[in-house]
């Protein structure tokens, strides 16, 4: 377990040294055990820059980014979504 969080902790280090503005845990997201969604990394590293977004999050995100200006309302709906 804690291979995979260091991995996932160090891929988040890594991009956000590099410039990346958002990274997107996905799956990583889906075993709370990991990294509680990405608030242990938010926790032990307030300064980050980049944004970490879970799957639900991203595609949230684009869909919004994809409707047209006049649209009123949206409907969101998953299985055991965090959005």
């Amino acid at each position: 377990r804690e291979s995979i969080r260091r991995l996932v902790e160090n891929a988040v280090l890594d991009a956000d040294k590099k410039g990346c503005q958002v990274i997107g845990l996905g799956a990583f997201n889906k075993a709370w055990w990991i990294n509680k969604g990405g608030d242990d990394i938010l926790q032990k590293y307030p300064k980050l820059n980049i944004r970490l977004v879970h799957g639900n999050t991203l595609t949230a995100a684009c869909v919004l980014h994809a409707l047209p200006e006049n649209t009123r309302r949206v409907f969101f709906t998953g299985c055991t979504s965090k959005v």
